[in-house]
């Protein structure tokens, strides 16, 4: 048996040990771990937001949802729960519900830009380009995080209007700044479609696997580009590997 510090402590232990296991893509320990911290004391809201976080990360957002909102309850104004919560509603295509919700955030944390770069995010993809934008805009007025997720949004958004110069210029500063993923690829991959330069998309992404082989996203579209080419062998032996990486993430 524990005294009730305890059995806090041990709490906040199981929560951070299952954020480290999270990171790590150990899910299995990663979810016994926050389940040992929930039991231990549940309303400890870094273990529910970590556990969110974890099933966030493997694309259970209905069930992140369910440990996410107890976390947002338990701490109304932590940042990160806030931005899960409308990102997992977004990505069940529940988008009323999600800009309700960034609504808000962007009132009780007007300087979080997550706020507005997820509101973004969500108007670009119901077509709305001017809110979109607006949004945008907005979210650049802050102090930006290190991570290039805004970035890579913008360029996105800079597609739709068909800013395509634009946005191949602000790719490339994206690319030397940062590690960048699947979704800058396939940005890159659109305006190449957009200028009718898709064979220098292909070598640029046969140069890029060459240099980064086990990066997830390069080999995602280097799989692609394979299928174009017509080496059905290639693109047949990389998407296999890019759906075991899915299945263990």
């Amino acid at each position: 048996t524990y005294t009730v510090n305890e059995k806090f402590e041990n709490a906040e232990a199981f929560a951070v040990k299952g954020l480290m296991y999270t990171y790590s893509a150990d899910y299995e320990k990663a979810e016994t771990a926050f389940q040992k911290a929930i039991k231990l004391n549940p309303k400890l809201g870094i273990a529910q937001h970590n556990y969110g976080f974890m099933l966030w990360r493997q694309a259970r957002y209905a069930e992140s949802l369910i440990h996410t909102n107890i976390a947002l309850a338990i701490d109304p104004l932590a940042k990160p729960t806030n931005f899960l919560i409308g990102d997992s509603l977004a990505s069940l295509a529940e988008f009323q519900k999600a800009i309700k919700h960034y609504q808000h955030c962007q009132k009780v944390l007007p300087e979080y830009v997550w706020c507005y770069v997820g509101l973004a995010e969500i108007y670009r993809i119901l077509g709305d380009l001017d809110s979109a934008k607006t949004h945008m805009d907005k979210s650049r007025l802050f102090e930006d995080t290190g991570d290039n997720w805004r970035d890579v949004s913008n360029i996105s958004l800079m597609i739709y209007l068909g800013q395509y110069q634009q946005a191949l210029a602000a790719h490339k500063i994206v690319e030397r700044n940062a590690t960048i993923g699947y979704r800058a690829f396939r940005n890159l991959w659109l305006i190449s479609v957009a200028q009718e330069i898709e064979t220098k998309f292909i070598a640029y992404i046969g140069r890029k696997y060459k240099k980064f082989p086990s990066d997830h996203g390069i080999k995602k579209f280097r799989a692609y580009t394979a299928y174009l080419q017509k080496d059905y062998k290639l693109a047949v032996e990389l998407y296999e590997a890019v759906i075991k990486e899915n299945s263990t993430s």
